[in-house]
């Protein structure tokens, strides 16, 4: 069978038969399903989209309902629409969006839009078709473009020089390695090592270019680090270094670690700002912008992240873009961006799932799997797994060393996340987004009893990510609990700024707030008598 999405809805069946359902919500319900590769949605997610200003029984049986309606019209085909207790599938249909991309392109550019007629005063399926329809436009413009050469990998050109001979030599090239190895954890990257004599290669005109030089005076190893933007032939990022001493106990230090994190996460920033829309490594493109827009933690830029991520997923899916859209998940409804909790946690596990089904292991990918696992679908065990593993394959991966400070601060072992904790915010402590990686040890301080420092650690987090939802919460009500009344209002008041529906009330007896780790100590509790 085949769905027409853009310009007038249509289903066919094979014979040329028209099988299109006449009720709006069951022509939606036919397009949600079939915009996903699998043509498979929970239940829930559908009934979020379609029924959001219903009760979650009358939102099941509205959907039961349309089932039902689509199922009248596919006639003898109605064993194609499936469904269980969880899911909703339809297979043996085809859209136009699979199959002729370049029609719809042509279409789009002459005016017709996906969904055409459907209209289903639902905020929520409003929000999703607007975020479709400019999704679908941007692919148009990629599809119609002469010059695109389709979906790649992000060139890395990696170059050390001056490094001499002897053990010093291999401080640099080791430097180089791993800063190739982290920017590889976060983004999909095709790396070039180049050595002597290599600078006559044809370099790509996109991408980035990593150089380390190097020069030894008085036995200490000079170091300059740069991240370029070929395309912009402009220095994103540089920084110089020492390492005294032998090279084997410089890369063991804290500063080779925190350089190498440094220098990729500058890389992976520097691509959010490397190419025009038309560019073959676009996908990879939107997806640095939108880990960009995360860490803001504003709501319009975490709902912005939420679209980047699907157009980077459209063109060119990769097991680091469906792990972010898993993470973003999370951050949405931790930061309350999103109410609908079941419908999120579905999502979250089906994005892990993706992310889980590419070739190769990740540490980036595997940390975001472990924290998915654990705060979404509660499994302990899972997420243990998953950072454990994420640590082990690379040791210097910030996201890894939080996931497994976060694994054992659940298992209650205080000393083991603790140590863990200190060196995600070590490695990370330069970069840009490094305040996030701290708040793992502000909360193993929480479970310590360490108000004070839980507090230190928070109060230095909010001045770098004012919007930042979880350490205002914590500094309100540990403030309260404290008698500090004067300070729990300002914290209240940059939460409400932050946060504009939040309410003392809901923080304080709201059940479903996201406050798990302060009501389970009692804090809430205590903060609500001192008030």
């Amino acid at each position: 069978m085949r769905l027409q999405v853009v310009g007038t809805f249509r289903l066919l069946d094979g014979s040329g038969k028209d099988r299109t359902p006449r009720g709006a919500k069951a022509r939606a319900l036919l397009a949600l399903i079939c915009t996903v590769p699998d043509h498979r949605r929970t239940r829930r997610w559908l009934e979020a989209r379609l029924w959001s200003d219903r009760g979650a029984t009358q939102a099941s049986g509205s959907l039961r309902q349309s089932l039902y309606e689509v199922r009248q019209a596919l006639g003898p085909h109605a064993g194609l629409l499936g469904s269980d207790r969880d899911m909703v599938w339809l297979s043996g249909v085809v859209t136009d969006l699979e199959t002729d991309p370049a029609g719809v392109a042509d279409a789009i550019a002459s005016g017709r839009e996906f969904l055409e007629g459907i209209d289903i005063r639902d905020d929520a399926f409003e929000d999703w078709l607007s975020a479709e329809r400019a999704r679908l436009g941007t692919r148009g413009r990629m599809v119609r473009h002469p010059e695109a050469a389709g979906p790649r990998r992000v060139p890395l050109l990696v170059q050390v020089s001056g490094i001499g001979e002897g053990p010093v030599a291999f401080l640099p090239i080791a430097l180089a390695s791993e800063i190739s190895r982290l920017i590889d954890d976060l983004a999909e990257v095709e790396i070039h090592h180049l050595g002597p004599g290599s600078a006559a290669i044809e370099a790509p005109e996109r991408g980035l270019r990593l150089t380390i030089e190097a020069a030894q005076f008085d036995g200490t190893l000079h170091l300059v680090a740069t991240i370029t933007n070929i395309a912009q032939r402009r220095v994103a990022w540089t920084r110089r270094a020492r390492f005294p001493g032998h090279p084997a106990a410089a890369i063991e230090s804290g500063d080779f670690a925190r350089l190498a994190y440094e220098a990729a996460e500058a890389a992976h920033a520097a691509l959010s700002l490397a190419v025009a829309p038309d560019s073959e490594i676009w996908a990879q493109v939107r997806q640095a912008q939108a880990v960009r827009a995360i860490f803001t933690f504003e709501r319009e830029q975490l709902l912005r992240a939420d679209r980047l991520l699907r157009e980077s997923i459209d063109v060119m899916p990769t097991a680091q873009a469906w792990a972010w859209r898993a993470f973003l998940c999370q951050t949405l409804t931790l930061e309350r961006v999103r109410h609908d909790f079941a419908a999120a946690r579905d999502e979250a596990e089906s994005h892990t799932f993706h992310a889980l089904s590419f070739p190769g292991r990740n540490a980036t990918v595997l940390a975001m799997v472990s924290q998915i696992s654990a705060m979404l679908a509660m499994d302990a065990a899972a997420a243990f797994a998953s950072a454990h593993e994420a640590v082990q394959i690379n040791p210097l991966n910030p996201y890894a060393q939080y996931a497994l400070a976060a694994a054992y601060l659940r298992a209650g072992d205080l000393k083991a996340a603790a140590g863990h904790g200190r060196t995600a915010a070590d490695i990370s402590e330069n970069a840009a987004n490094g305040f996030f990686f701290q708040g793992i040890s502000a909360l193993i301080a929480l479970a310590a009893g360490d108000y004070e420092e839980c507090m230190r650690i928070y109060s230095a987090i909010s001045v770098r990510a004012p919007h930042f939802r979880a350490p205002l919460r914590a500094l309100t009500v540990l403030s309260l609990a404290k008698g500090d009344l004067a300070r729990a209002e300002r914290h209240a008041a940059a939460l409400a700024r932050a946060e504009p529906c939040f309410t003392l009330e809901s923080l304080l007896h709201d059940e479903n707030y996201p406050a798990v780790t302060l009501r389970k100590m009692g804090l809430l509790h205590l903060a609500d008598q001192r008030r």
